[in-house]
C-alpha cells in the first residue's frame, strides 16, 4: 500500500477499510475460480481466516499476534522455525498450534520488520546488533537474540495485570490485608522501596500498583530500558508523568561521550529529572550503571522512590544493589562508601515469590517478605528488621506479620500511623482458589 497515491491523505479507519475491501474483493475473485474449475470454494471459516492473516501481517504482527491473542499465555519462547512452547497462567507448559515462520531467516524478517515499525522508536536487529529488546503495541516484552545463539530465539512475557491497584493483587492473592495497607503506607510516607524477587514474579506489576498509589497532584518519573510500566497508557493516567525510555543507540561510538551514536541510558534520563522538578522516580528496573545514581537521587532529594531488581532475598538483593553501584563507581568509591549509601537510600525491601505450595491451593505469586533497612552494622553489612516474612517451620511461605518498624516517624508525619498492623485481619489472605494470576 506503500505506493497507493491516496495513501498520505487517508486515516487509519479508511487504510484499514481499503484494505478489508481489496481482501473481499481477491476473496471473490477465488470464490469464482474455484467454481469454473468444479472445486468447492471457501467456507466463512476458512475466509475469515485469511481476512485475520491478511490484516496481522498488515496491521499486526503477523503470525505472532495469533499468539499473542490467546487469553492465557503468559510466556511465548520461539526458536527458529520450530513450534513455539507457550507458558500459561497456572504454570503449565504447552506447543502452539503451528509454527510463526517457515524458516529461522524468515523469523529474523519478521522481527526485523517489528523492530522497525512497531516500537515506540525504531531498533535495529541485525549481526552487528544480534539483541533486540523493546515493547509491543499491546505492552508485551519482546527480547531476541540471533547469531549469539545457534537459532534465532524470541522470549516474549505478557502482562496480564497492567492497570492495577493494590486491592486487586489483594483479591487475586498476592498480597495480605496487613501487606496491602503496609504497602500503600510506605508509598504515602514517602519511603524509598526496592522490589525484589526472580524473573517473572511479578515485581513489575507490583510497581505498577504501587505507583498508582502516587499522588494525581505529584510530579514523578517512570524510567525503563522499554516501557513495561505503562502507566502514561492508562485510561487514567497521571497528568504530571514524565514516562522515559532508555534508547539503544547505533552501531558507532560516539568518542565525546563512549556511548554508541544515540545512546541515551538510563542514568543520563535520571539525571534529566533532577532539571525537571521530579519529586520522585519509578525505575522499572535497576542492572547496572544506574544503580549509583539512583541510590543519589534516593538521597538527595527524591524520596519516596521505588525500583525493581532480581534477588533470591531481600539480603541478597542489597548485596547485588551494591556490587552494581561499585561497577558503575569506578576506583574511586569505597565498599563502606556504597554500603552506606544504600543503607541510607534504601527504606524498604519488599521480596516476592512464585511457587506451588499447599497452603496457596496450587501455584502462585506473592509477597514473602517487607524487611525495613535499619543501618550498617559492626562488621561492615546492612541491617534488616522483618517486618513481614514466613513464620517458621513452613506451614506458609507468605508474609506475615513480625514486628513494627524500627523507625515509623514519616509515618506519623505523614498522617499513615500503623495502627493498622494491631488489626485482628492483619495477616488475612483471600481463600485458596481465589487467584486468577
Amino acid at each position: 500500500m506503500s505506493d497507493h497515491p491516496r495513501r498520505a491523505t487517508l486515516t487509519a479507519s479508511d487504510q484499514r477499510q481499503l484494505i478489508r475491501g481489496w481482501i473481499e474483493d481477491e476473496l471473490a475473485s477465488e470464490t469464482r475460480r474455484r467454481m469454473t474449475v468444479g472445486s468447492s470454494p471457501l467456507s466463512r471459516a476458512d475466509e475469515a481466516q485469511v481476512v485475520r492473516a491478511i490484516e496481522s501481517t498488515i496491521w499486526g504482527l503477523g503470525r505472532l499476534q495469533a499468539l499473542l491473542d490467546l487469553p492465557d499465555v503468559e510466556d511465548i519462547h520461539i526458536t527458529g522455525s520450530d513450534t513455539p512452547l507457550l507458558r500459561l497462567r497456572d504454570g503449565a507448559v504447552r506447543r502452539a498450534a503451528e509454527p510463526v515462520a517457515d524458516s529461522d531467516d524468515e523469523l529474523i524478517a519478521q522481527l526485523q520488520y517489528i523492530a522497525a515499525h512497531h516500537g515506540a522508536s525504531e531498533r535495529a536487529f541485525s549481526s552487528a546488533q544480534p539483541m533486540l529488546n523493546m515493547q509491543l503495541p499491546d505492552g508485551s516484552r519482546l527480547a531476541a537474540l540471533r547469531d549469539v545463539v545457534p537459532r534465532p530465539t524470541v522470549t516474549i512475557r505478557r502482562h496480564r495485570l497492567v492497570d492495577v491497584t493494590l486491592d486487586n493483587l489483594l483479591h487475586v492473592g498476592t498480597i495480605s490485608v496487613g501487606i496491602a495497607l503496609f504497602l500503600r503506607a510506605l508509598v504515602h510516607a514517602r519511603r524509598n522501596v526496592l522490589i525484589t524477587g526472580p524473573p517473572s514474579v511479578g515485581k513489575t506489576t507490583l510497581l505498577r500498583a504501587l505507583a498508582r498509589e502516587i499522588s494525581p497532584g505529584e510530579r514523578f518519573a517512570t524510567l525503563e530500558t522499554e516501557y513495561e510500566l505503562d502507566l502514561h497508557r492508562l485510561p487514567r493516567a497521571p497528568a504530571l508523568l514524565y514516562a522515559m525510555q532508555a534508547r539503544p543507540g547505533s552501531t558507532e561510538t560516539d568518542s565525546s561521550t563512549g556511548l554508541r551514536a544515540g545512546e541515551v541510558s538510563l542514568s543520563q534520563l535520571l539525571h534529566q529529572t533532577l532539571r525537571m522538578s521530579v519529586t520522585r522516580v519509578v525505575v522499572g528496573e535497576v542492572r547496572g550503571a544506574e544503580a549509583l545514581p539512583i541510590l543519589k537521587a534516593m538521597t538527595a532529594g527524591m524520596p519516596g522512590s521505588m525500583c525493581t531488581l532480581h534477588a533470591s532475598s531481600a539480603g541478597d538483593a542489597l548485596e547485588r544493589l551494591i556490587v552494581a553501584a561499585l561497577e558503575g563507581a569506578g576506583p574511586n568509591c569505597s565498599d563502606s562508601y556504597i554500603t552506606r549509601l544504600a543503607a541510607t537510600g534504601i527504606d524498604y525491601v519488599v521480596h516476592m515469590r512464585h511457587m506451588t505450595h499447599p497452603a496457596l491451593g496450587g501455584a502462585g505469586r506473592f509477597v514473602a517478605e517487607i524487611a525495613e533497612v535499619t543501618d550498617v552494622n559492626e562488621v561492615g553489612a546492612i541491617a534488616l528488621n522483618r517486618i513481614f516474612a514466613a513464620p517458621s517451620g513452613g506451614t506458609d511461605p507468605r508474609g506475615r506479620f513480625q514486628m513494627l518498624p524500627q523507625r515509623r516517624d514519616a509515618f506519623d508525619e505523614s498522617g499513615v500511623p500503623l495502627t493498622f498492623l494491631h488489626r485482628p485481619d492483619v495477616d488475612q489472605w483471600p481463600e485458596p482458589g481465589r487467584r486468577a494470576w
